[in-house]
């Protein structure tokens, strides 16, 4: 596998506190520029396997992949469509944020979250890959574009000094990259939808915290082997414990229990 990538972002924010509900407001702009190349071996990997049981390993069973070459100087990279194996793109994530936290009583209080976001991208079959002709349509350039929301609120309850209820909306898109961050579309645009509902709980004197949380989520996911994105559902149950006796150390443990289904 080759992979290279590189990030750039520029962030600006705006904080007010308002006396209503006893406001307070972060909002925002972002810019993000992401370049990434994606080469894999695919193409040859599964067939590069040999029985390590045998006392000795034949020369046949080395096969080349990758920057390899053969004896005619043409490399080994995988010669499949752009996708799984191959990719090289550049993308815009350019944004407006806004978070907001409102107390709605004395123990209640909500945290709101919003996120627009425009993301125009190029991608492309990257270049090095010998045994896919210089005219091939898969070296065709495409451009696309796509525009989304994100969305979050939680409401947390008071129920005592050191006991929190909560729970979590969220709704939204992420980028889900191939295996080293290039995409090759709008299926690298994962939906995602999560619910959440919680207690957290600390004591003696802020040092040993708990929480038990129950969630349910759905997503599509970007499968680098069938060059398609999936939908998947899941639901958990997760239980973590942190000991923090000073500012510089702290010991954190947790169990969970996950299911996740193809839809």
């Amino acid at each position: 596998t080759n992979t290279n990538q590189l990030v750039l972002e520029a962030k600006g924010s705006y904080r007010a506190s308002f006396d209503f509900l006893e406001s307070t407001f972060t909002g925002g702009l972002s810019a993000r520029r992401s370049e990434a190349t994606t080469r894999q071996d695919f193409f040859d990997e599964p067939f590069s396997r040999r029985d390590i049981t045998q006392p000795t390993i034949s020369g046949n069973s080395a096969i080349p992949v990758g920057a390899q070459t053969d004896p005619d100087g043409v490399n080994f990279w995988s010669p499949t469509e752009q996708g799984g194996a191959n990719a090289q793109s550049t993308l815009w994530l350019l944004s407006a944020f806004a978070f907001v936290e409102n107390r709605l009583h004395e123990q209640i209080t909500t945290h709101t979250s919003l996120v627009l976001s425009h993301a125009p991208y190029d991608t492309k079959y990257p270049s090095g890959v010998d045994r896919v002709p210089a005219d091939d349509p898969v070296r065709d350039p495409v451009s696309g574009e796509k525009d989304f929301a994100s969305f979050s609120f939680s409401p947390v309850w008071a129920i005592d000094d050191g006991v929190r209820l909560y729970a979590t909306i969220q709704r939204g898109t992420s980028i889900d990259p191939l295996d080293g961050g290039a995409i090759i579309g709008r299926g690298n645009f994962a939906d995602n939808t999560m619910d959440e509902i919680g207690l957290k709980t600390s004591w003696i004197y802020d040092t040993l915290f708990a929480s038990l949380a129950a969630y349910q989520w759905e997503q599509t996911a970007f499968n680098v082997r069938e060059n398609n994105a999936e939908e998947l559902t899941g639901e958990g149950i997760e239980f973590e414990i942190t000991f923090a006796p000073t500012d510089r150390f702290a010991l954190i443990g947790s169990v969970g229990h996950q299911e996740i289904r193809r839809n």
